[in-house]
Protein backbone atom coordinates (compact mmCIF):
# COMPACT_ATOMS: atom_id res chain seq x y z
CA UNK A 1 0.00 0.00 0.00
CA UNK A 2 1.78 3.14 -1.31
CA UNK A 3 0.10 6.88 -0.27
CA UNK A 4 0.02 7.66 -3.77
CA UNK A 5 -3.41 5.09 -4.32
CA UNK A 6 -4.92 7.09 -1.41
CA UNK A 7 -4.30 10.14 -3.44
CA UNK A 8 -5.91 8.31 -6.44
CA UNK A 9 -8.86 7.31 -4.39
CA UNK A 10 -9.47 10.46 -2.75
CA UNK A 11 -9.51 12.62 -6.25
CA UNK A 12 -11.27 10.44 -8.13
CA UNK A 13 -13.68 9.10 -5.06
CA UNK A 14 -13.07 5.65 -5.53
CA UNK A 15 -14.52 4.54 -2.03
CA UNK A 16 -17.84 3.72 -0.36
CA UNK A 17 -19.63 6.94 0.45
CA UNK A 18 -22.72 4.84 2.17
CA UNK A 19 -23.60 6.16 5.04
CA UNK A 20 -20.34 8.10 5.40
CA UNK A 21 -19.46 9.07 8.96
CA UNK A 22 -16.03 10.91 10.30
CA UNK A 23 -14.13 9.03 12.44
CA UNK A 24 -15.18 11.01 15.43
CA UNK A 25 -19.28 10.21 14.08
CA UNK A 26 -20.12 12.93 12.43
CA UNK A 27 -22.12 12.42 8.94
CA UNK A 28 -19.12 13.70 6.05
CA UNK A 29 -20.70 14.93 2.66
CA UNK A 30 -17.45 15.49 -0.39
CA UNK A 31 -18.97 18.63 -2.06
CA UNK A 32 -15.67 19.21 -3.46
CA UNK A 33 -12.48 16.67 -3.04
CA UNK A 34 -10.19 19.99 -3.96
CA UNK A 35 -7.32 20.34 -6.33
CA UNK A 36 -4.43 17.78 -6.22
CA UNK A 37 -1.59 19.93 -5.18
CA UNK A 38 2.04 18.65 -5.74
CA UNK A 39 3.96 21.49 -4.19
CA UNK A 40 4.92 21.64 -0.02
CA UNK A 41 1.32 22.34 2.45
CA UNK A 42 -1.64 20.00 2.18
CA UNK A 43 -2.06 17.46 -0.54
CA UNK A 44 -5.53 18.56 -1.54
CA UNK A 45 -6.56 22.46 -1.52
CA UNK A 46 -9.79 24.38 -1.98
CA UNK A 47 -11.87 21.19 -1.15
CA UNK A 48 -15.89 21.50 0.19
CA UNK A 49 -16.93 19.30 2.60
CA UNK A 50 -19.93 18.96 5.36
CA UNK A 51 -19.05 17.80 8.68
CA UNK A 52 -22.32 17.70 10.22
CA UNK A 53 -23.92 20.30 10.12
CA UNK A 54 -20.78 22.71 9.31
CA UNK A 55 -20.00 23.46 5.65
CA UNK A 56 -16.02 23.70 5.47
CA UNK A 57 -13.73 25.19 2.95
CA UNK A 58 -10.16 24.40 3.50
CA UNK A 59 -7.50 21.56 2.79
CA UNK A 60 -7.52 17.55 3.20
CA UNK A 61 -4.10 15.90 4.18
CA UNK A 62 -3.91 12.31 3.50
CA UNK A 63 -1.57 9.68 4.94
CA UNK A 64 -1.43 6.22 5.34
CA UNK A 65 -1.40 5.71 9.15
CA UNK A 66 -2.32 9.21 11.37
CA UNK A 67 0.43 8.98 13.08
CA UNK A 68 2.56 10.28 10.09
CA UNK A 69 1.03 13.68 10.38
CA UNK A 70 3.05 13.89 13.99
CA UNK A 71 5.96 12.14 12.10
CA UNK A 72 6.07 14.83 10.05
CA UNK A 73 6.01 17.50 11.97
CA UNK A 74 2.41 18.93 10.66
CA UNK A 75 1.42 19.87 14.34
CA UNK A 76 3.87 22.65 14.64
CA UNK A 77 3.32 23.90 10.24
CA UNK A 78 1.20 27.02 9.98
CA UNK A 79 0.60 25.94 6.34
CA UNK A 80 -1.50 22.91 7.76
CA UNK A 81 -4.17 24.31 9.72
CA UNK A 82 -6.45 24.93 7.03
CA UNK A 83 -6.61 21.35 7.25
CA UNK A 84 -10.54 20.47 7.80
CA UNK A 85 -9.99 16.68 6.58
CA UNK A 86 -7.46 13.99 7.34
CA UNK A 87 -7.88 11.18 5.13
CA UNK A 88 -5.66 7.93 6.05
CA UNK A 89 -5.19 4.11 5.65
CA UNK A 90 -5.40 3.66 9.33
CA UNK A 91 -6.42 6.15 12.02
CA UNK A 92 -3.68 5.19 14.66
CA UNK A 93 -4.02 8.63 16.99
CA UNK A 94 -6.11 12.17 16.97
CA UNK A 95 -3.81 14.80 15.13
CA UNK A 96 -3.99 18.73 15.67
CA UNK A 97 -3.66 21.85 14.40
CA UNK A 98 -1.06 24.45 16.00
CA UNK A 99 -3.63 25.90 18.32
CA UNK A 100 -4.40 22.25 19.42
CA UNK A 101 -7.32 22.02 18.01
CA UNK A 102 -8.61 18.53 16.71
CA UNK A 103 -8.87 17.80 13.14
CA UNK A 104 -11.56 15.38 11.83
CA UNK A 105 -10.31 12.25 10.16
CA UNK A 106 -11.71 9.89 7.70
CA UNK A 107 -10.60 6.03 7.66
CA UNK A 108 -10.43 4.60 4.22
CA UNK A 109 -9.43 1.08 4.86
CA UNK A 110 -12.84 -0.29 5.49
CA UNK A 111 -14.03 1.94 2.24
CA UNK A 112 -11.81 0.76 -0.77
CA UNK A 113 -13.43 -2.37 -3.00
CA UNK A 114 -11.82 -5.56 -3.31
CA UNK A 115 -11.83 -4.87 -6.96
CA UNK A 116 -9.99 -1.66 -6.56
CA UNK A 117 -6.94 -3.40 -4.44
CA UNK A 118 -6.87 -6.28 -6.68
CA UNK A 119 -6.48 -3.85 -9.75
CA UNK A 120 -3.91 -1.70 -8.10
CA UNK A 121 -1.97 -4.96 -7.18
CA UNK A 122 -1.90 -6.47 -10.61
CA UNK A 123 -0.50 -2.59 -11.51
CA UNK A 124 2.29 -3.65 -9.44
CA UNK A 125 1.61 -0.30 -7.65
CA UNK A 126 2.07 1.72 -10.60
CA UNK A 127 -0.56 4.07 -10.86
CA UNK A 128 0.58 5.64 -14.04
CA UNK A 129 -0.44 2.97 -15.68
CA UNK A 130 -4.23 3.80 -14.83
CA UNK A 131 -3.69 7.44 -15.69
CA UNK A 132 -2.34 6.43 -19.47
CA UNK A 133 -3.43 2.84 -20.14
CA UNK A 134 -2.42 2.94 -23.86
CA UNK A 135 1.17 4.22 -22.63
CA UNK A 136 2.63 0.97 -23.35
CA UNK A 137 1.80 0.99 -26.88
CA UNK A 138 3.11 4.33 -27.41
CA UNK A 139 6.27 3.20 -29.20
CA UNK A 140 4.08 1.25 -31.79
CA UNK A 141 2.76 4.58 -33.18
CA UNK A 142 4.55 5.82 -36.55
CA UNK A 143 6.65 8.93 -36.49
CA UNK A 144 4.10 11.10 -38.64
CA UNK A 145 1.51 10.14 -36.63
CA UNK A 146 2.53 11.25 -33.35
CA UNK A 147 3.96 14.61 -35.24
CA UNK A 148 0.76 15.14 -36.14
CA UNK A 149 -0.85 14.75 -33.00
CA UNK A 150 1.88 17.18 -31.25
CA UNK A 151 1.22 19.72 -33.79
CA UNK A 152 -2.62 19.42 -33.36
CA UNK A 153 -2.32 19.76 -29.22
CA UNK A 154 -0.26 22.73 -29.75
CA UNK A 155 -2.86 24.19 -32.04
CA UNK A 156 -5.41 23.38 -29.46
CA UNK A 157 -3.17 25.14 -26.58
CA UNK A 158 -2.49 28.22 -28.81
CA UNK A 159 -5.80 28.60 -29.77
CA UNK A 160 -6.92 28.04 -25.53
CA UNK A 161 -4.46 31.22 -24.61
CA UNK A 162 -5.38 33.59 -27.73
CA UNK A 163 -9.40 32.89 -26.45
CA UNK A 164 -7.82 34.43 -22.67
CA UNK A 165 -6.26 36.93 -24.33
CA UNK A 166 -9.05 37.50 -26.17
CA UNK A 167 -11.89 37.47 -23.40
CA UNK A 168 -9.38 39.70 -21.46
CA UNK A 169 -9.29 42.56 -24.35
CA UNK A 170 -12.55 42.80 -24.06
CA UNK A 171 -13.27 42.84 -20.20
CA UNK A 172 -10.63 46.06 -20.36
CA UNK A 173 -12.46 47.84 -23.26
CA UNK A 174 -10.45 46.78 -26.35
CA UNK A 175 -7.33 48.22 -24.29
CA UNK A 176 -4.58 45.89 -26.27
CA UNK A 177 -1.54 47.54 -24.52
CA UNK A 178 -3.05 46.92 -20.82
CA UNK A 179 -4.53 43.26 -21.77
CA UNK A 180 -0.41 43.00 -22.81
CA UNK A 181 0.56 43.88 -19.33
CA UNK A 182 -1.89 41.63 -17.29
CA UNK A 183 -0.72 38.36 -20.04
CA UNK A 184 2.82 39.29 -19.07
CA UNK A 185 2.18 39.66 -15.58
CA UNK A 186 0.21 36.41 -15.17
CA UNK A 187 3.14 34.51 -17.51
CA UNK A 188 5.62 35.94 -15.30
CA UNK A 189 4.24 34.03 -12.11
CA UNK A 190 4.94 30.82 -14.25
CA UNK A 191 2.88 27.76 -12.61
CA UNK A 192 2.71 28.78 -9.04
CA UNK A 193 2.30 32.37 -9.07
CA UNK A 194 0.40 33.19 -12.52
CA UNK A 195 -2.77 33.83 -10.59
CA UNK A 196 -1.89 35.85 -8.00
CA UNK A 197 0.21 37.84 -10.27
CA UNK A 198 -2.77 38.20 -12.69
CA UNK A 199 -4.86 39.92 -9.19
CA UNK A 200 -1.70 41.82 -8.62
CA UNK A 201 -2.30 43.16 -12.35
CA UNK A 202 -5.58 43.83 -11.39
CA UNK A 203 -5.05 45.35 -8.42
CA UNK A 204 -2.56 48.13 -9.67
CA UNK A 205 -3.72 48.36 -13.69
CA UNK A 206 -1.30 49.93 -16.16
CA UNK A 207 -3.23 53.01 -16.18
CA UNK A 208 -1.61 53.91 -12.84
CA UNK A 209 1.71 52.48 -13.53
CA UNK A 210 2.12 54.99 -16.42
CA UNK A 211 1.03 57.60 -14.00
CA UNK A 212 4.17 57.01 -11.99
CA UNK A 213 6.45 55.42 -14.95
CA UNK A 214 9.42 58.26 -14.26
CA UNK A 215 9.88 57.58 -10.97
CA UNK A 216 10.59 53.77 -10.20
CA UNK A 217 10.48 54.07 -6.49
CA UNK A 218 6.63 54.86 -6.73
CA UNK A 219 6.48 52.44 -8.96
CA UNK A 220 8.25 49.48 -6.90
CA UNK A 221 5.77 51.12 -3.60
CA UNK A 222 2.86 50.93 -5.77
CA UNK A 223 3.22 46.97 -6.61
CA UNK A 224 4.98 45.83 -3.66
CA UNK A 225 2.45 47.80 -1.40
CA UNK A 226 -0.27 46.16 -3.18
CA UNK A 227 1.45 42.87 -2.79
CA UNK A 228 1.62 43.39 0.79
CA UNK A 229 5.55 42.76 0.75
CA UNK A 230 6.74 45.82 2.46
CA UNK A 231 7.29 45.52 6.07
CA UNK A 232 5.28 47.13 8.74
CA UNK A 233 5.89 49.77 11.20
CA UNK A 234 6.63 47.49 14.22
CA UNK A 235 9.27 45.32 11.68
CA UNK A 236 11.36 48.52 10.75
CA UNK A 237 14.59 48.96 13.04
CA UNK A 238 14.58 51.92 15.79
CA UNK A 239 16.57 54.52 12.95
CA UNK A 240 13.35 53.85 10.38
CA UNK A 241 10.80 54.41 12.90
CA UNK A 242 11.93 57.70 13.67
CA UNK A 243 12.81 58.31 9.84
CA UNK A 244 9.42 60.17 8.67
CA UNK A 245 10.37 62.63 11.14
CA UNK A 246 13.51 64.06 9.60
CA UNK A 247 13.31 62.59 6.37
CA UNK A 248 9.66 61.99 5.21
CA UNK A 249 8.84 59.79 2.37
CA UNK A 250 9.97 56.94 3.94
CA UNK A 251 7.99 54.43 2.44
CA UNK A 252 10.42 54.79 -0.63
CA UNK A 253 13.40 54.59 1.83
CA UNK A 254 12.58 51.45 3.01
CA UNK A 255 12.28 49.73 -0.25
CA UNK A 256 15.86 50.92 -1.60
CA UNK A 257 17.11 49.58 1.57
CA UNK A 258 15.82 46.14 1.97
Amino acid sequence: MKEELLHYVWQHQYFDKADLLTDQGEKLIVLRPGHHNTDAGPDFLNARLQIGEVEWNGAVEIHLRASDWQRHQHQTDPKYDQVVLHVVYAADQPVQRTNGSVISSLTLAPRLTPALLTTYAALGGNLDAVSVPCAPFLPLVPGITRTMMLGRALLERMEQKADLIEAQNKHLGGDWEATTYHALATAFGFKKNSEPLARLAKAVPLSVLRRHRHDSLQTEALLFGQAGLLPTAPDLPPVMLTWPVCAGNMSFCVINMS
